[in-house]
């Protein structure tokens, strides 16, 4: 009888021991899709709605009317109260992006910078040479909030981004970025 429960016993621990293994990959499973959702989240973010129509403001300030304002809008210009609420729509956007990024092992912000890399990067652009160049001329007076912004970013992906845009101001002042690798 004592062997028939150690084999009982036996049985069971292994039993147990499979369950744990397949919990364990059915989670990591749920983990990367979870990482995957979250990133497809963050890219559809930065690709549509407010700020697709921000970054559309923004490119035309910057590109079209060479980081002129209109008083009003007409014919397709931007006024200045346009490009300011711009520039806030994608900051912000770029805050939530790191939020979800920072989270990420560096692997998978490697992976993510694969995949939106290219988006951070133009936002990232607009919104320093927004900064950097038309921001106080503007009335934007948000230095510190701006080095508080900067200071706080904890995703490999955005300082990279950061650190390449701030390098293109430094070489060609009106063109923010350096590209990418």
């Amino acid at each position: 009888m004592t062997s028939l429960m150690t084999f009982a016993v036996s049985i069971g621990a292994v039993a147990s021991s499979l369950v744990a293994v397949v919990a364990f990959f059915l989670a990591q499973g749920q983990a990367k899709r979870a990482r995957q959702l979250a990133l497809t989240s963050v890219h559809f973010d930065l690709t549509s709605g407010e700020i697709a129509a921000a970054r559309n403001v923004m490119g035309t300030f910057r590109y079209s009317q060479k980081g002129r304002v209109a008083r009003r809008a007409v014919d397709g210009r931007v006024t200045r109260a346009d490009v300011i609420r711009a520039f806030f729509v994608i900051a912000w956007g770029l805050e939530r992006a790191d939020n979800v990024l920072s989270n990420y092992s560096a692997k998978d912000q490697a992976t993510a910078d694969d995949f939106i890399g290219w988006n951070i990067d133009e936002l990232t652009r607009n919104v320093i040479w927004f900064q950097e160049v038309h921001g106080p001329a503007l009335g934007v007076q948000n230095q510190d909030a701006w080095a508080a912004f900067t200071q706080r970013i904890r995703s490999e992906v955005l300082r990279g981004s950061i650190g390449r845009a701030q390098a293109g101001m430094t070489a060609s002042p009106g063109r923010a970025g350096a590209p990418r690798r």
